[in-house]
């Protein structure tokens, strides 16, 4: 029998109870695995410095690497299933390797604050979560395959990635990039999500997702170098679209956004224009503290549900909507009486019968 027909049918199960000599013939039997039927479980585990698996394939159970001090690597070299791997709390760790990956049910890497590079450039599928957080010194992650993540995805708090290759992912759940994205974001593919939250990314200054059709809730919040938000294709948003202190974010362009609950832009001081030409109901149009707007150009717009709700904005800010024929409610304070805007409104209004 080869080493590359080993088979392991128990769990590996280590922590500091074991002995060194335990440890070795353990991590020795993990080397020589081509398939192993149970789990890992390395918990607490002092001196081990690496955790190597040349032939590994298959693992049916979970993975669980957490609070060893002395590891600095991990590599799998061919595993390319696993039940679920959660790698944590290891102070040390500098490089995650699991370069033929293609299908996990969970993965989580967190709180590793030596890690620097994440390969996980084979993943195709995550059936349930993904989470990459609380990395401090993370620069690379790689995910150039994957495509789908069933339920949660989640990177945040890595704030010193420099490059992240997201180019094929076309579906996700729920969707946060958290302080982790750098300049440049590759959402090439990304058709689907049910919600989208991108928050407090430092570093990223333009985004494009050209291929975003729905998306179940949008929030941009406090991106402070992000200038441009383009999304060409986007004609769906089951709730709402909330873009809040960018603080240099100048323009916003969805011309294919059709339907989406309520729009609320609050404390985007360059802001300068909002444009969705598409649109014909909301609930709630929210523009509060964009200094800069002059105009919110929704040409198709006939109904505001609920409210209407303009503060701290310009008092020429112009607005174009010429099939206007319903308004639940207007709200609004600004330095001057917006004569001009209200006008508009209330002839919009006496012009215009709904269908």
């Amino acid at each position: 029998m080869t080493c590359k027909e080993f088979i392991l049918t128990d769990d590996i199960w280590l922590d500091a109870q074991n002995s060194t000599n335990e440890v070795d013939t353990a991590l020795r039997l993990l080397s020589q695995a081509m398939r192993l039927q149970g789990g890992i479980h390395i918990d607490g585990v002092p001196g081990m410095m690496h955790i190597v698996a040349d032939y590994l394939v298959s693992m049916a159970a979970n993975a669980l690497v957490s609070g060893c001090a002395g590891l600095q690597s991990i590599h799998f070299r061919v595993l390319r299933t696993v039940r679920g791997c959660t790698i944590t709390n290891n102070p040390g760790l500098n490089t995650v390797s699991y370069p033929s990956l293609e299908k996990a049910e969970n993965l989580v890497v967190s709180a590793n604050p030596a890690l620097i590079v994440l390969d996980l450039s084979a993943l195709l599928v995550v059936q349930g979560t993904l989470t990459v957080a609380n990395n401090i010194d993370l620069l690379s992650v790689k995910l150039d395959s994957l495509q789908e993540v069933h339920k949660m995805m989640t990177l945040s708090d890595n704030p010193a990635v420099t490059f992240m290759s997201l180019r094929a992912i076309s579906t996700v759940g729920a969707l946060t990039l958290h302080n982790s994205l750098p300049d440049v974001v590759e959402l090439y593919a990304l058709s689907v999500a049910k919600s989208m939250a991108l928050t407090s990314n430092n570093r990223m200054t333009s985004l494009s997702i050209d291929s975003l059709a729905t998306v179940g809730a949008l929030l941009v919040d406090d991106n402070p170098l992000l200038h441009s938000l383009d999304l060409p294709r986007l004609t769906g948003v089951d709730a709402d679209i909330t873009l809040r202190r960018n603080s240099v974010l100048e323009q916003i362009t969805m011309p294919a956004l059709a339907q989406v609950s309520s729009v609320y832009f609050n404390k985007n001081p360059v802001l300068r224009r909002v444009d969705m030409p598409r649109i014909v109901a909301l609930e709630n149009l929210q523009i509060i503290d964009n200094d800069a707007v002059r105009e919110v150009m929704l040409t198709s717009l006939q109904k505001l549900a609920a409210s209407l709700q303009l503060e701290g904005t310009r008092v020429d800010i112009a607005i174009d909507w010429p099939g206007f024929c319903y308004l639940g409610a207007f709200v609004g304070t600004m330095p001057t009486a917006p004569i001009e805007l209200v006008n508009s409104i209330e002839r919009a209004l006496a012009q215009n019968s709904c269908p």
